[in-house]
């Protein structure tokens, strides 16, 4: 009705019969005590008018505060691969020449999905052993690698995991694990894992090697190995009087 009432005094004044009148709608009395520079900036930015000239002519949408997004909604790409233990064609098992001990199965629940492989390495004998994990298909972009083992008093202290970027022969990265400290920086695919870095892949592929000896002489574990999206959780928006707003995000 108060469009309508609108329209018909627009009409009549652009016909120059006419001054243009004023008509006192629910807008107008919900307005009566602002004035233009009162207006808050979510009332200008957030609750503008869809339309061009509605825009110009300094129409409010809503009177409302409501939040709305401002433009198209990018679509979450968000991307994860899990690699275990168990899958014979992403996973190479190395053990040297002289090694006595090869990578020997264990099933156990502390494993991802009830299960790893363990390596012994107690002198330089056979040092040189590893084993390499493989994640293939990944989108290029920047990535949290994940890893994830049973957790044992006599596990490695310092076990050498190098971390490529496909068919490369020099690793991005070279992180030392204690392996007697539990895995708890994120959870994940309902388990619990340590992040061990963050990364560019290009290639489409990860690859990461365990390596047995000299720090690590010990027991060394092998379980699952996990790449995914940098994540970021959003905690709070606070607005700015200027338009803006300040964001505080958490790494979960």
């Amino acid at each position: 009705m108060e469009v309508q009432v609108a329209m018909v005094l627009l009409a009549i004044s652009t016909a120059g019969l006419y001054s243009v009148s004023i008509a006192n709608t629910k807008q107008t009395s919900a307005l009566v005590n602002r004035t233009f520079n009162s207006f808050a900036d979510e009332d200008a930015a957030i609750n503008a008018h869809p339309d061009e000239w509605a825009r110009k002519l300094g129409v409010i949408a809503e009177l409302d505060e409501v939040v709305s997004p401002a433009g198209t909604v990018v679509p979450d790409t968000f991307f994860s691969k899990i690699t275990d233990n168990t899958s014979a064609a992403d996973n190479i098992f190395f053990r040297a020449s002289s090694d006595y001990y090869q990578w020997y199965d264990w099933t156990t629940s502390l494993g991802y999905g009830g299960n790893a492989k363990y390596h012994y390495q107690p002198t330089d004998i056979g040092e040189g052993s590893y084993t390499e994990q493989r994640i293939t298909g990944i989108p290029a972009g920047t990535y949290e690698i994940l890893i994830t083992h049973p957790t044992l008093s006599v596990l490695a202290a310092e076990t050498i995991y190098q971390i490529f970027d496909g068919s490369a022969a020099t690793p991005v990265s070279v992180v030392s694990v204690d392996q007697r400290v539990s895995c708890n920086d994120t959870h994940f695919g309902g388990h619990s894992w340590k992040r061990i870095e963050v990364m560019p892949i290009t290639s489409g592929t990860l690859r990461i090697r365990i390596n047995d000896g000299p720090a690590g002489r010990s027991f060394v574990i092998s379980d699952a190995i996990a790449v995914r999206s940098r994540r970021f959780e959003l905690v709070s928006v606070t607005p700015s009087n200027t338009g803006g707003a300040t964001a505080a995000l958490e790494i979960p």
